[in-house]
């Protein structure tokens, strides 16, 4: 099972990320973080396997992958988050973070 915590983001100004290729239009995108269980046997734990932006191009939807550190960084400068630690590279991006998000 690999479950899926998605957020909508809402961008106040044009933005470019690695993994988009492109600037896009400031506007409200789904990012989506993947995880995985571990298998240990004391607790249960999940770490993170991608981190995907969607982009509707051309009347079709688009999962792209993105640098988690680096959306969180883009974030901060838009003003979206406020203050919030980086994703560290076990969890990725922080989606479960503010439900400003």
């Amino acid at each position: 099972m690999t479950p899926t915590l998605s957020r909508f983001v809402d961008f106040r100004r044009p933005f470019e990320l690695s993994g988009l290729g492109s600037l896009q239009w400031a506007g409200t995108y789904r990012a989506e973080k993947g995880e995985e269980q571990l298998d240990i046997l004391t607790v249960a734990a999940w770490r993170r396997t991608d981190t995907d932006v969607q982009l509707e191009r051309a009347g079709s939807t688009e999962h792209l992958e993105v640098d988690p550190t680096e959306l969180h960084e883009v974030l901060m400068r838009d003003g979206v988050l406020l203050y919030c630690a980086p994703p560290s590279s076990d969890t990725g991006l922080s989606l479960d973070m503010p439900a400003t998000l």
